[in-house]
């Protein structure tokens, strides 16, 4: 390679140096490159402090707008939750359960809500809550977020104002209702007070992040919905282009951004900028802020960095000057050594090295005097060094092997224990993991069972020929396993020791045996035991290796017995779930036909009202429909009961299904006719017998087929058909409704299940009757299932 003029003309001036300017001038060149590497890593330490700050500040603000989001969502939740429960139907003649209602949502929501309103279609109060809020009749058609709801049938939230009635700011939270034909039959509207602690504590949580630190809520304006400054509803947020560039680009992020009060703010800051944060409030299509001064937020970086800046450069300007000093003072003696090193390098052994200094550098002279005198003792002392050193490698190496593979086969217990759910599966690993790095023949793990103080084998590998213990549990003092167990240490045992060992072990006498603990900081667990046909007990290194494969095989087990304790909590928390959803869904299905029955009950006791012969017959009628359907109810929970508890009783015997197919269409025809559907049965030409309970079959087909109805349009055929397929009799019932969601096939059949299409076409029913018949079908050996286009 060609070198440039200037370069060698630079590296011959450099050669030419003596010793004492090139090292003047590799240590000061050595600080500068130090000082200015020490610079960038202070200036890349104040970058990341600099971005840790503004992220914290960000998750601030999510964090906040998170809450305030999830309040508007449970004030939604509230509104549409009521709807499941009243049909706020404006035509009604009794509204008694829409004021129920009303009431209940009111005080769900707590102290977000300044008042609840039932709307009709056309956006006219029906009834509020508390009552006389706003008086039924008010129009409130013309407001923005009513007539939004009335063109989208969706939910809305509306521009902030203020309350006519209360004079607090607010918002009104309005879901539609829709008619079973999809139009809109009615509207709930909640006022939500966001100035209301609920409201404005996550804004003040927010703000505590230095004396300047503010928050706001905007709109999608820019205009401030709440703040920590008081006073500033409806005014232009402080940093109102940010806002809207943010909500531009509809995410989060952090800038530092122009300040513009909307108030008298003291001190000069308040023409300045703030470091702000934004993050969106996804349900109400607002924003949150939180920032304050940059000042005040870059001040521990602008102190970190000075700090940092200024101890390097004393530190090493000090260090640069000391180090020039002690290099002048240990050039001077060097330059003896070096002569008295040519010397030695020349092959002059005779000269004696003498030098006029203390401390290291003659100790150094004193070290080449003695070098000189014992250059071939060291050299033949180095070439023993080297063969020592090269044994010492080799048996490193051994010992590495032997760690490495220890290392393997606890990975490879581990990755079992992470992969396989199944006890038995997962230890069978295990043990195919021990046997493949011992040289045992055969391995076992037996659990400890704690009510009986027993021994269970749990998993076995290999040759267990002669072991009568295999499959029998051991106590704790029959045998060195149980032995093992009690004591909690390891057990090897060769043929010799096993003559005198007691509890004496029942297995050939020819075979060697390992048995180790398995430990957990609960106690012993059980035993690992392992054997052999012949040989000694294991090494110290294989015991090594069984030592660290015991340790975790019981994390293992410890870690499926937490699993098993966490399935069954999990499982008694799904049990506490559906007893609150059974008494929640009894309590209002038995409401209804309770309430006709006493309502026309107390009608006909009454002595200040005549009631002719005809209308007290309807009365009655009307009683007796409604105690049936009480009565079915009951039956039915009383089914779902039995069910559970698997007592359902089921009296088979042979019957006719196509005598009982015309029964049940005997009994249904005359109500589904009336209605206008059409029933369309197709059995086999030849009668087929079914062993079965008559009763409950019939129960089955009842259900389906009035099922069937309730979810299609009157004028719609009920389809029943039965083949016989391999000795097994398929009946399917099919209607032209609507039709299930793929997510919802399968829960139809849980109890008190109540569907999408329930709601939308306001069915009744306490959604038990798929329940119950699905468990009747599978009571009889047979199983039940939906298909739906």
């Amino acid at each position: 390679m060609a070198r440039t003029p200037g370069l060698s003309t630079a590296l011959r001036k450099w050669q030419q140096l003596n010793l004492w300017p090139r090292l003047a001038l590799a240590v000061t060149l050595g600080f500068l490159v130090l000082f200015g590497i020490f610079s960038l890593l202070s200036l890349q330490a104040v970058n990341d402090s600099t971005h840790r700050i503004l992220q914290e500040r960000l998750v601030i603000a999510q964090m906040a707008a998170q809450e305030i989001d999830r309040l508007v969502e449970r004030g939604f939740y509230e509104l549409e939750k009521a709807t499941e429960f009243a049909a706020f139907d404006p035509r009604s003649p009794s509204l008694a359960d829409e004021y129920h209602m009303l009431a209940h949502a009111y005080g769900r929501v707590g102290t977000l809500s300044l008042g609840v309103y039932f709307l009709d279609a056309q956006g006219r109060v029906v009834l509020s809550e508390p009552p006389g809020k706003l008086p039924p009749g008010t129009d409130l058609s013309s407001e923005a977020n009513i007539r939004d709801v009335k063109e989208t049938k969706s939910r809305t939230v509306s521009d902030p104002f203020l309350d006519s009635t209360s004079g607090k700011p607010a918002v009104a939270l309005t879901v539609p209702i829709l008619a079973p034909d999809g139009t809109l039959l009615s509207m709930l509207s909640g006022l939500i007070d966001v100035t209301s602690g609920e409201i404005t504590g996550p804004l003040m949580q927010a703000r505590d992040i230095g004396h300047t630190g503010h928050t706001e809520l905007v709109d999608r304006r820019g205009l401030i919905v709440a703040s920590t400054d008081s006073g500033g509803f409806l005014r232009p947020g402080e940093h109102l282009p940010f806002y809207l560039s943010m909500f531009r680009t509809a995410g989060a992020g952090v800038e530092n951004v122009p300040y513009m009060p909307w108030h008298a703010a003291g001190g000069t800051e308040q023409y300045g900028y703030h470091v702000m944060a934004f993050a969106p409030v996804p349900s109400a299509g607002w924003g949150l802020s939180v920032g304050g001064t940059d000042w005040e937020t870059f001040a521990p970086v602008t102190s970190l960095r000075n700090t940092l800046l200024l101890a390097g450069a004393l530190s090493l300007t000090f260090l640069w000057a000391v180090t020039l000093i002690g290099a002048r003072l240990l050039v001077r003696p060097v330059r003896a050594l070096t002569g008295a090193a040519q010397q030695m390098a020349s092959g002059d052994l005779d000269q004696r090295i003498r030098v006029g200094e203390g401390a290291e550098i003659g100790i150094l002279a004193e070290s080449l005097e003695t070098m000189r005198v014992q250059l071939k003792a060291s050299l033949e002392q180095a070439r023993r060094w080297g063969e020592e050193l090269e044994g010492k490698v080799v048996e490193r190496t051994k010992e590495l092997a032997t760690r490495n593979r220890q290392l393997a086969a606890v990975t490879a217990v581990a990755t079992a224990a992470n992969e396989i759910g199944d006890q038995e599966e997962m230890l069978s690993r295990c043990l195919r993991v021990v046997l493949e790095n011992t040289q045992m023949d055969a391995a076992s793990i037996r659990l400890l069972n704690g009510r009986d103080g027993q021994l269970t084998v749990a998993s076995a590998l290999g040759d267990f020929t002669g072991f009568p213990c295999r499959s029998q549990p051991v106590g704790l003092n029959a045998c060195p396993c149980g032995h093992v167990a009690s004591q909690g240490l390891p057990l090897y045992l060769g043929t010799e020791e096993r003559q005198s060992f007691q509890p004496l072990c029942r297995a050939p006498r020819a075979r060697v045996l390992a048995i180790l603990p398995l430990k957990s900081p609960k106690g012993v667990l059980g035993v690992l035991s392992l054997s052999r046909a012949h040989g000694d007990p294991p090494a110290p290194e294989e015991r090594e290796t069984l030592d660290a494969l015991c340790n975790q095989i019981a994390i293992a087990i410890e870690n499926a017995r937490l699993l098993g304790e966490l399935s069954r909590v999990e499982a008694q928390h799904e049990l506490d779930r559906m007893k609150a959803e059974f008494i929640s869904a009894v309590s209002h299905e038995l409401r209804t036909p309770l309430g006709f029955i006493r309502g026309y009950a107390t009608t006909l006791l009454r002595e200040d009202i005549v009631v002719d012969a005809t209308t007290r017959r309807d009365f009655l009628q009307i009683i007796d429909e409604e105690s049936s359907k009480l009565q079915r109810m009951i039956d039915d929970l009383l089914d779902a009961s039995r069910l559970q508890a698997g007592r359902l009783p089921i009296d088979r015997s042979p019957f006719s299904f196509q005598e009982l197919l015309d029964g049940v269409l005997h009994k249904v025809s005359p109500g589904l006719v009336e209605k206008g559907y059409t029933l369309v049965a197709r059995c086999p030409e030849t009668d087929a017998d079914v062993l079965g309970d008559p009763v409950r079959i019939e129960q089955v087909l009842h259900n389906l087929v009035d099922n069937a109805a309730r979810y299609s349009d009157p004028g719609s055929p009920v389809e029943i058909e039965a083949t016989v397929q391999d000795q097994h009799l398929v009946v399917t019932v099919k209607d032209h409704g609507d039709g299930i969601s793929a997510n919802e096939v399968e829960r139809v059949f849980e109890p008190f299940y109540r569907g999408a299409n329930s709601r939308r076409r306001g069915v009744r029913g306490a959604g038990l009757g798929l329940a119950i018949c699905r468990g009747i079908v599978e009571a009889h050996g047979g199983s039940l299932w939906v298909e739906s286009r």
